[in-house]
């Protein structure tokens, strides 16, 4: 089932699409109380909102003020999404005979499912997108690579979100590009695997360009 979207995530979502759609400039500068009015809510969601922006470098704490928007180009965004690429494909080379075969064909019932309105597929997407990373990381015998994949997808989750839940892309398409990774994986393809892997990951780094503000 479905669970009901959060406060804080619904915060988190719309704070981070007007900063990577260019709505919120670099060094602008983001109050709770200024977050609070705007989305009538308490402060509680927005201060979680925040600070997981801060996790993922979208913003920065500044000293007894807030927070601001921090600095990112179309170029720095394209190297964080290469290295997790570089790193995400290594994993599941190196984890690929690990993977529990079982977790892959839930993941691959429930990408198939379609019993929810749009909003609520892409919400299943997203959950089934991360499912998927998830599995990669920890199936990888690697200690060092799974840390920091798990620290690279904080980065990258903004970027993820935005692609899955903008709109921008079909539900069909999003759906089939994840069915195509399972696939590969329950075929016991792991070239073909890391293949769409890659081009999977590289997409995310595209939604800045695919969605101009």
């Amino acid at each position: 089932m479905l669970k009901r979207i959060t406060l804080s995530q619904q915060a988190y979502e719309a704070i981070s699409g007007k900063i990577i759609r260019g709505r919120l400039k670099a060094g602008e500068r983001l109050t709770e109380e200024g977050l609070c009015a705007e989305f009538r809510i308490s402060r509680t969601p927005v201060r979680d909102a925040l600070r997981r922006l801060e996790q993922e470098g979208l913003v920065e704490a500044l000293p007894f003020c807030g927070y601001q928007v921090k600095s990112f180009t179309r170029d720095s965004v394209t190297a964080l999404f290469e290295c997790r690429a570089l790193l995400e494909c290594e994993a599941l080379r190196l984890g690929f005979s690990k993977l529990p075969r079982m977790k892959l064909e839930k993941l691959r019932k429930n990408l198939l499912r379609n019993d929810s309105s749009e909003a609520g597929r892409r919400h299943e997407l997203l959950t089934a997108d991360a499912a998927l990373h998830k599995l990669i990381a920890d199936s990888c015998p690697n200690p060092y690579i799974r840390e920091i994949l798990l620290r690279l997808f904080r980065q990258c989750d903004a970027f993820r979100q935005y692609r899955t839940l903008s709109g921008g892309e079909t539900v069909p398409g999003l759906t089939d590009e994840r069915l195509e990774i399972v696939s590969a994986i329950l075929e016991n393809q792991p070239s073909k695997a890391e293949r769409l892997l890659r081009t999977h990951i590289l997409r995310g780094a595209a939604a800045e360009a695919e969605n101009p503000t």
